[in-house]
């Protein structure tokens, strides 16, 4: 059984909302209903303007690397500098643009519209290793299936505070969590 099956009977028992979604409990001043895109805003930045990770070269409202970035700006000839990452109405072009060509990527890979979870997982994966990480088996680490890079700048996501590597399924359920009500959220 690969993931995308053990998904759907892991989604069997938790309705995941499709028209707005609620962002994890787990963070201070949570909002109660938001959408997508101002759920990965509030995740990835908690609405900050100079928000810079220590990881890797992302930072802006969506947490964007450098290559992504000047990429996007590139192929849609944006005429956007980098600084320009955090200037919200800049940023969120961007990020429409890279959420529609994720969101491709993934229904083809499925072969069905993805849900907010599975749209997250390309945000900070890209599509292609997003479908990767979906069909794999649920009980596989899953280092085994993303990028060093994508390691490295998630260890947190990846990895147990013990260092020993999380499942597929573990990862799945932890990016899941930010688009659970919070009465389902653990």
């Amino acid at each position: 059984m690969d993931i995308s099956e053990k998904i759907k009977e892991f989604m069997s028992s938790r309705k995941q909302p499709t028209q707005g979604a609620v962002a994890t409990g787990k963070v201070e001043n949570a909002p109660e209903q938001v959408d997508y895109t101002d759920t990965v805003h509030f995740i990835e930045s908690g609405r900050g303007t100079n928000m810079r990770a220590k990881t890797s070269s992302a930072k802006g409202h969506f947490q964007f690397i450098d290559s992504t970035w000047n990429g996007f700006v590139k192929q849609y000839n944006l005429g956007y500098k980098p600084e320009d990452v955090f200037d919200y109405e800049k940023s969120k072009k961007v990020f429409d643009l890279y959420t529609a060509e994720n969101k491709k990527v993934l229904k083809k890979g499925l072969n069905r519209e993805p849900n907010f979870t599975e749209t997250y997982l390309a945000h900070k994966l890209d599509g292609k290793n997003a479908v990767k990480l979906l069909k794999a088996s649920p009980d596989l680490p899953a280092e085994k299936v993303v990028s060093k890079a994508a390691l490295a700048a998630n260890r947190n996501v990846f990895y147990n505070k013990d260092g020993t590597p999380k499942t597929v399924m573990q990862v799945y359920s932890h990016f899941n969590n930010y688009f659970l009500p919070k009465s389902k959220q653990k």
